[in-house]
């Protein structure tokens, strides 16, 4: 599996709110549902609501390597709090050592 990034050279030209933060816990894959569970956890107080485009979950290897992937949508999360997931179709290739997840703000509102 190959990822290409372009980041953007000033962050602040794509998001009106830069700031924001989210992080997730307990992220882990489901064995025999093929799907990774979790909660994503906004850290961010100063806008009322908040909504996730997506939570990209990467199953990872012994060896660190990245094995599969999937994704969920939330459609809001207000600041300060915890939405659980279950990502949508999640394949894994191998033995998941364990479960990666990387909540993105696609909007804002406040």
């Amino acid at each position: 599996m190959v990822a290409t990034v372009s980041p953007l050279a000033d962050l602040a030209q794509k998001d009106d709110h830069p700031e924001s933060k989210f992080t997730t816990v307990g992220v882990h894959v489901q064995q025999g549902t093929g799907s990774a569970v979790g909660s994503s956890v906004s850290e961010s107080a100063d806008i009322s609501s908040r909504c996730i485009r997506s939570t990209p979950a990467l199953p990872v290897d012994a060896a660190g390597a990245v094995i599969g992937g999937g994704e969920h949508h939330v459609d809001a999360i207000d600041p300060g709090q915890r939405v659980g997931f279950s990502t949508d179709g999640l394949l894994v290739f191998g033995a998941p050592a364990r479960c990666e997840a990387f909540p993105s703000l696609s909007g804002a509102s406040g």
